[in-house]
């Protein structure tokens, strides 16, 4: 079914052929500090990027009509380290020099300019990063003070629609922006994983079990995961079994939260469509896909 989606508080597949970069690694200059547990992939609101094996950026998705700003058309050249899509933009690290490049229609002022990062995660209207000393530096869309973190050094980052959370050094977990919903309201806990969503966050604890927090659709699934990706602009979420196989929950009007079987190493949300990364390193895209989100 196609459809027209509006990028409201929703704001919110075909097996593919490309080959990817399972994860990116960790510089020498912050041994401390992991690399980004998405950056190899990301689905956006209606495009999806990925590392391919050699580090070059494919994008897929939107590429006509009204919101298309050049997000997967005006895709770099080049190496990159970390790749992140956010509603209608993609941001990019480069894989020589940590400098970070962004395409598309980015609500980006104030821009950090020349400021090195470990890698970029992308919100709806805003992006936060960390820098090479585990700094968290965000910038865009600041109305709820979303890309106003908190005074830490981080080990992971994320940001979602209005909200943005990460771990700190000492295994705090934190969020900051918009709390409506209790999307920043981080349960008791410690946790390995965070990733920030619409309304709602999930984290991995440090038993491989899944919490979430805010407003959800459904409660996650039982078991054991390493990795899991909250819909920014969307009400579901995907998580990676500590085996490889997937497991998605929520709102599944596209079939979003239907994962294909298999074994991934890597799987990212989208608006209304999900994208994983199979342990031969193609991609693998699913639900909504008419502007070709699910097309890679």
């Amino acid at each position: 079914m196609r459809t027209t989606l509006m990028l409201s508080w929703m704001l919110g597949c075909h097996e593919g052929g490309h080959k990817a970069r399972d994860n990116v690694t960790q510089t020498d200059t912050a041994e401390t500090v992991p690399s980004d547990p998405e950056g190899g992939l990301s689905a956006g609101h209606a495009h999806s990027c990925g590392l391919r094996a050699d580090e070059s950026v494919h994008c897929w998705g939107t590429s006509s009509g009204d919101w298309d700003y050049g997000q997967v058309t005006d895709t770099p050249a080049g190496t990159f380290r970390s790749i992140s899509v956010g509603g209608y933009f993609s941001c990019g690290v480069r894989t020589a020099d940590g400098l970070h490049t962004c395409w598309g229609e980015e609500n980006g002022d104030p821009d950090p300019g020349t400021e090195r990062f470990l890698y970029i995660n992308a919100g709806v209207d805003h992006a936060c990063a960390l820098t090479e000393d585990g700094r968290a530096l965000c910038w865009g869309d600041d109305i709820y003070g979303q890309t106003s973190p908190p005074d830490a050094r981080f080990v992971q980052i994320s940001a979602g629609y209005r909200h943005s959370c990460g771990i700190t050094d000492d295994g705090r977990t934190l969020c900051w922006g918009k709390d409506d919903k209790g999307q920043s309201t981080v349960p008791t806990g410690t946790f390995i994983q965070v990733s920030a969503g619409s309304y709602f966050s999930c984290a991995v604890d440090e038993a491989g079990a899944i919490q979430c927090w805010g407003e959800q659709v459904s409660a996650p699934p039982s078991g054991t995961f390493t990795l899991v990706s909250a819909a920014r602009s969307g009400t579901h979420a995907c998580a990676l079994a500590s085996d490889g196989t997937l497991a998605c929950w929520g709102y599944d009007g596209f079939g979003q939260a239907q994962p294909p079987t298999g074994t991934f190493t890597l799987v990212s949300t989208g608006g209304t469509h999900s994208c994983a990364t199979d342990s031969a390193g193609e991609f693998h895209c699913w639900g909504n896909d008419n502007y070709g989100q699910a097309s890679p």
